[in-house]
Parts: C-alpha cells; sequence; structure tokens
C-alpha cells in the first residue's frame, strides 16, 4: 500500500515522454522532393533502439507503403535509416517511434511530398490521430510502474536478506521463516521481470495491457538495449537457483556465499544498465554508482525486513544479540546511499533552479525527504541499541538489578528523556540511561517497522522517478514539438536551444493533408521570470509550409514562451503557445 501510494503521488505528474530528441531528418520535414527518396533518416540527440514496427509511411490516400523494417546504422547510435521503395508523386507522412537508451518510448511525425502536393487525404488527420492515439495507454503506464515498483522491493529484500544473513544475523539461514521470505523474494523477481519484459512491449509501443502477451511486442522488445537488460537480469536470477536450494545450510558449500554475492551484485547493476545512469557523459561511473546505490538501499531496506522476521517468529534473541554488527552496516548503508543519491541527481538535474522547477527535480526532491524522515526513524531504533546492547555486560546487570531493587521496594525508577549521551560522560545516572529490555525491543521495533514503511514508499517514488525524464535530457537541445493551430498542424523545431544563435524551423500542414497554404506566420518568444518582453522573430519561406527564421538569440537561459501565430485568411488568425526550455 505505501509503495503503490508513492507511486500514485508521482505518477500523476509524470511525463510518459521527452528523453531522445529529433535533431534531424533526410528528407527535410515539409520538403517537396523531384524523385522518390531511396531512404528516410532519422538523426536522435542520444542512442536508441530501433524495433521492426519504427518507422511507418503513409500515403495521402491513407494507405500504408510496404516497406522493410527499419534499421539501426553501425557507427551512428542515434541514426535510424528506412529503405524506401519507388514512390508515386504525392504527399507522405513519416510516423515514428523508437525506445531512447534509458528505455523511455518517444514518437513523432513529418510529412514530405514527392513531385507534387496531394490535393487531399492522410497528411495532418494521420499525424495528428498517430500523435494523439499513439502515446501510452495510462493503464500500461500505471501497471509497469507497480511491476518496477514491486521488482524494486524484491530485489532490495532479497539482495538485503541475503547479505544481512551472511554477514549480520549468520544463523538466520537456519530459520523456515527467513528461508521463505528469501525463496518469496526470489520466484517474485523473477516473475515480475517477466512481466516487465511483456509490459515493456506495449509501453514502447502505446498498446494497451493485453499487449503483454502479444508475440510480436515481445520481439520489438527482444531488439531493445532494455529487453536485453531484462534477459539478462533473468538469467541471473535462474543462475541463483542453485544457492537458493542449498540455502538451508549453506556453510557445507565453501563457494555458496562467494557465488551468491557475485550474482547479487550482478543482479543490482542491472537497473542502471536500462536506465538514466546509461545515458549522457561518464556513464560507467554512473553506473557503478547507481550499482553501489542499489546495493546499500538494498543492504538497508532488506537487513530490517530480516530483523523483523526474526523478533516475530520468537527469535527475537538471536536478532538482538547481532544489534551493535547491524547499527553499523546501516550506518555504513545510509552514507553510501546518501553520498550515490546526491552525486546521480546532480548528474541528472540541469541546474539549481531544477529542484523544484521541473517535474523530476520536485520527484527527486520528494525521495529526499523521505530518506530524511526515514532517517529522523533510524535514530530512535540507534537509540535502543546504545542505551541497551552496545553498553558493557556488568553495567547492564547493575542497572537491571538496581532497577529490580527499587520495583520491589516500591518506588519508580527515574527516567531519562531525550537523546542517548554517555552516561560517565554526562553526569546522567546509569540506571537513567540504561533502558529496561522491554521497553528497548518494543521502542526498536517500533521504529523498524515505520522505517521500512517510509522506505517502501521511497521505493514507489523510485518506480517512477525512473520513469522521468531527467532535468538535464528535458533541457537539452534541439527543441521539437508538433502544435495544433486551430485545424493546421505545426512542426516546430528550435535548434541548439540553447543561449546565442539559434535557429527556428516551422512546417504546417492542412487538416487535409500536405502543406498548409496561408498568409503569414509570426512567431514570438518573451521570457516572464526575466521581465523579458515579446521578441519578434523573422520568418522567411523556404518552400512551400516551410519557414525559417532569420534569428534569434535568447540572451539568457529560462522556460520561453513561444508563441506562433498564422494568418489563414484575411480576417482569420490562428494561434498557439509554447514553452521552449533554453540551456
Amino acid at each position: 500500500m505505501f509503495m503503490i501510494a508513492g507511486i500514485a503521488v508521482g505518477a500523476s505528474a509524470a511525463p510518459a515522454f521527452a528523453h531522445a530528441a529529433l535533431e534531424s531528418t533526410v528528407p527535410t520535414a515539409g520538403t517537396i522532393l523531384k524523385n522518390s527518396p531511396s531512404r528516410i533518416d532519422l538523426r536522435f540527440s542520444e542512442p536508441i533502439s530501433v524495433s521492426r514496427e519504427s518507422v511507418r509511411i503513409i500515403a495521402a490516400s491513407g494507405e500504408r507503403v510496404k516497406t522493410v523494417p527499419a534499421t539501426g546504422v553501425p557507427g551512428s547510435p542515434g541514426l535510424m535509416r528506412q529503405r524506401v521503395p519507388v514512390l508515386d508523386n504525392g504527399t507522405y507522412v513519416v510516423t515514428w517511434r523508437i525506445v531512447s537508451a534509458d528505455a523511455h518510448p518517444v514518437r513523432g511525425a513529418f510529412t514530405f511530398s514527392v513531385g507534387e502536393v496531394s490535393s487531399g487525404g492522410a497528411g495532418k488527420n494521420i499525424a495528428n490521430d498517430f500523435l494523439s492515439g499513439g502515446t501510452t495507454h495510462r493503464s500500461v503506464d500505471i501497471a509497469y510502474a507497480v511491476v518496477r515498483g514491486l521488482v524494486y522491493l524484491a530485489m532490495a529484500i532479497l539482495i538485503g536478506g541475503v547479505f544481512a544473513s551472511i554477514f549480520v544475523w549468520r544463523r538466520a539461514l537456519e530459520h523456515q521463516r527467513v528461508r521463505r521470505l528469501l525463496w518469496t523474494a526470489w520466484s517474485g523477481l523473477l516473475f515480475l521481470t517477466l512481466v516487465a519484459f511483456g509490459l515493456q512491449g506495449s509501453y514502447a509501443a502505446g498498446a494497451n495491457l493485453q499487449g503483454i502477451v502479444d508475440t510480436s511486442l515481445w520481439s520489438n522488445t527482444w531488439s531493445t538495449r532494455i529487453g536485453t537488460v531484462l534477459f539478462i537480469r533473468m538469467l541471473l536470477v535462474l543462475a541463483l537457483l542453485p544457492s537458493m536450494l542449498l540455502i538451508k545450510n549453506p556453510a557445507r558449500k565453501v563457494w555458496w556465499a562467494p557465488l551468491t554475492i557475485v550474482l547479487l551484485v550482478g543482479i543490482a547493476i542491472t537497473p542502471g544498465l536500462g536506465g538514466h545512469a546509461s545515458v549522457g557523459s561518464q556513464s560507467w561511473v554512473a553506473m557503478f554508482a547507481d550499482a553501489a546505490h542499489v546495493l546499500a538501499m538494498s543492504a538497508w531496506m532488506g537487513g530490517l525486513v530480516l530483523l523483523v522476521v526474526l523478533a516475530t517468529s520468537g527469535k527475537t534473541e538471536e536478532a538482538i544479540e547481532s544489534m551493535p554488527i547491524w547499527s553499523r552496516v546501516a550506518t555504513v548503508s545510509v552514507l553510501v546511499v546518501s553520498i550515490t543519491g546526491v552525486a546521480r541527481g546532480y548528474r541528472e538535474l540541469g541546474g539549481v533552479s531544477d529542484i523544484l522547477g521541473s517535474t523530476y527535480g520536485r520527484l527527486l526532491s520528494l525521495k529526499v525527504g523521505l530518506v530524511l524522515v526515514a532517517l529522523l526513524i533510524a535514530t530512535l531504533a540507534r537509540d535502543a541499541v546504545q542505551r541497551r546492547w552496545e553498553l558493557d555486560s556488568e553495567e547492564l546487570a547493575a542497572a537491571d538489578e538496581e532497577r529490580e531493587s527499587l520495583i520491589s521496594a516500591g518506588e519508580k525508577p527515574a527516567k531519562r528523556r531525550g537523546h542517548s549521551l554517555v552516561p560517565d560522560e554526562t553526569g546522567v545516572s546509569t540506571l537513567s540511561y540504561v533502558l529496561p529490555e522491554l521497553t528497548a525491543r518494543r521502542r526498536l521495533l517500533r521504529s523498524v517497522f515505520a522505517e521500512i514503511s517510509v522506505l517502501i514508499f521511497v521505493i514507489g517514488v523510485t518506480a517512477v522517478l525512473v520513469n522521468t525524464a531527467p532535468a538535464k535530457s528535458v533541457r537539452s537541445g534541439p527543441w521539437s514539438a508538433t502544435l495544433e493551430v486551430g485545424e493546421l498542424l505545426a512542426d516546430v523545431d528550435v535548434s541548439p536551444a540553447r543561449t546565442g544563435a539559434n535557429e527556428v524551423h516551422l512546417t504546417l500542414n492542412a487538416s487535409g493533408g500536405g502543406p498548409a497554404q496561408v498568409l503569414d506566420v509570426a512567431v514570438e518568444f518573451s521570457l516572464p521570470s526575466a521581465d523579458i518582453a515579446p521578441i519578434d522573430v523573422e520568418m522567411r519561406s523556404a518552400g512551400i509550409a516551410h519557414y525559417t527564421s532569420v534569428g534569434f538569440t535568447p540572451p539568457v537561459a529560462g522556460d520561453w514562451t513561444m508563441t506562433l501565430k498564422v494568418l489563414v485568411d484575411p480576417i482569420t488568425e490562428k494561434s498557439a503557445i509554447a514553452t521552449v526550455p533554453i540551456r
């Protein structure tokens, strides 16, 4: 419930797209070619995965042009190429849908003509239907986020539970409830990874939940990077099977612990291989930090769950006796989680303004806030450990004996409130410092339960965060969008979307298909946050229904407001507004 609540909080604002950006096309959008092109090239801002259905070419009649599947280009990971048969004269719509390097789908459409412009047909209608109906179904978005969160939870319990069984509670694997917990996490991780593989096909293709059993979508996923990563994870989980079968008595197998640890580390690496860490500069450093983050979080979360299982299954003494060791392990885990989390956040944010000025930054801030709450709760558990199980046995015995004597005499032992302080350094008596064993256990378990609840919520927010475009990638140019301007469809590109000289390209498509015939277009940019009034950008014709800017030089970075005005006839003007991030 806590994890689903975390997903619900983040999913309400998480965008479905905004990762790899289309930089250029050959032929250029809106152009009229003398002869049929032999190929169509689409170049993107980062490496992409291409599937059989990545490119579709629709004629003005609405019929799809039969083509061989699109392919990538060796040596150019951001380039997709579609071989084209000889096309008849007329206007064609190219719709494309790819998977960016961080596993998120991106789609778009543009038009071009051969010989002449079609007088009617597909044009805007096909492109608009594709762009409005081709988005990921909300049910798939939610299902994928929930499955991803459950994957992270199962991964944390499996990795952290095994680590804690090896290094902290070394007799934990002798108990059936602990083994049942790890078996549940193992089987859950395997099953959920398989489900995630099926959902990725629907997620990338814009299909509904029924697409999870569509074998053609499976083949599309198989050809992508995320599909390979999910398959590798399934193999690593299956490779753990011998270790799971020998889990009852691993001491008899010298190789059990080292092999199990290697496989678990491999599993912890997989989220980074298929996520944001694998994209951008210094990706290997980012993936190392991501794996360390996953391992530390798993050690923290899995250890807490194992502690609760032991403490609630009649093994309280066994759970308590290793609390000093666990306390140190948890402290190191928290430090690693904090350091790697800050490093990863710094890498994905474009600047300080993005902390609260972007969806990614707000979700990251929520996650950091929840982790701080968990740390605050953890101090209560730490206090209980310090004031009971980290003290000298003679000191404990003396305090307990003194307390019993006071109770027998009808007196109430004095209580000391506040955080733990070392008795002999503060002048606080041993009796008022040392917690009674029952009180310490109750305080410890309450804080651990609360800590686990908050961390489950953190996992839910993380499941949404990894599906959200990092602020830095959102701001990375060039910027492109398809806007509805009345009955027209406008393809707008701003390149490189940085301070200094920029080019604005505009292509207008009519409602019946093909380039739109208009009297005039006007574009202006403003930056209200910096009190910059609208700046008119002169647009010149670069072909039929294709316009390019004479010069646009934004002086400062920020989220600029672009207003596009189209004079359709002498008395009719249509407009559209969009936000263009300038770095």
